[in-house]
């Protein structure tokens, strides 16, 4: 059975752009994860922690910054007392926990880019997607020397 090259090329990108797809939505972004969360507790509401976009946050008033480690974890450093301190999160589907006290950080509202000014948005790319895309410009340029060079020798006497 033969198989056309066009066909087969077709489904690599399909299936490339799908992949890159899938691990765009799963991993999240500062713009995604950026709002206001609210600790739930066992009497209702407890410390409110606020994440911004460019990275900047209010750590139950303490002012800090918050990196995403992965598509599970983040970090937030801030000071308390003078003393750095940083805290280990793990993100859930509609908020966060410490992973340090366990405690359960509901998302509330969207927050702005910044507390004080915005900036502009520059996408994420993660480096599956890259990788992705660097494959599949692989693949497109090796199936184009193969196709060149089968027309070539097929002219040949």
């Amino acid at each position: 059975m033969k198989i056309n090259v066009w066909k087969l090329l077709g489904l690599v990108f399909i299936a490339i752009f799908a992949l890159s797809a899938a691990n765009a939505s799963a991993t999240p972004t500062m713009s995604s994860m950026a709002g206001t969360y609210v600790e739930q507790t066992s009497g209702g509401t407890g410390y409110t922690i606020i994440l911004y976009a460019n990275g900047t946050g209010l750590f139950s008033s303490h002012s800090g910054t918050w990196t995403i480690l992965n598509s599970t974890t983040f970090e937030g450093s801030y000071y308390v007392l003078g003393e750095p301190t940083n805290s280990i999160f793990t993100i859930t589907k509609n908020g966060f926990t410490s992973v340090q006290t366990g405690n359960v950080y509901v998302k509330t509202a969207s927050a702005s880019s910044s507390p004080a000014t915005s900036t502009p948005q520059i996408p994420e790319f993660s480096s599956t997607a890259l990788a992705s895309l660097a494959a599949a410009a692989v693949v497109v340029v090796l199936c184009t020397i193969g196709l060149a060079a089968k027309k070539r020798y097929a002219k040949m006497p």
